[in-house]
């Protein structure tokens, strides 16, 4: 962890070594910080209709999104279901008269 003192109107602040910049101050201990769980139902669509598959790839992708912001996923509970997606109504023919002979 990396201590930048705050200057007028910027609070004190703190880094971790990745995101620390060259005149932030390393702390000799950790500090107590804060932890914040959220719980949030996310809908992605599958890429298989294969189960294992299309549940296996978003986990990993939202892993991927999570770890790059510096948080931890744990992943509690997956499931899916397969779905006929509503097809979309024709377009409306510009010309009503065309195919009329």
């Amino acid at each position: 962890m990396y201590f930048r003192p705050g200057r007028l109107l910027a609070p004190d602040a703190y880094y971790c070594a990745d995101h620390a910049g060259p005149a932030d101050l390393p702390l000799p201990v950790d500090p107590v910080c804060r932890r914040v769980e959220m719980v949030a139902g996310i809908t992605l669509a599958g890429i298989s209709l294969l189960h294992v598959p299309a549940q296996t790839e978003p986990v990993a992708r939202l892993d991927a999104w999570v770890t790059s912001i510096g948080g931890r996923l744990e992943m509690r509970h997956v499931t899916s279901t397969l779905i006929t997606l509503a097809r979309q109504p024709a377009p409306q023919v510009a010309n009503p008269l065309r195919g009329e002979g």
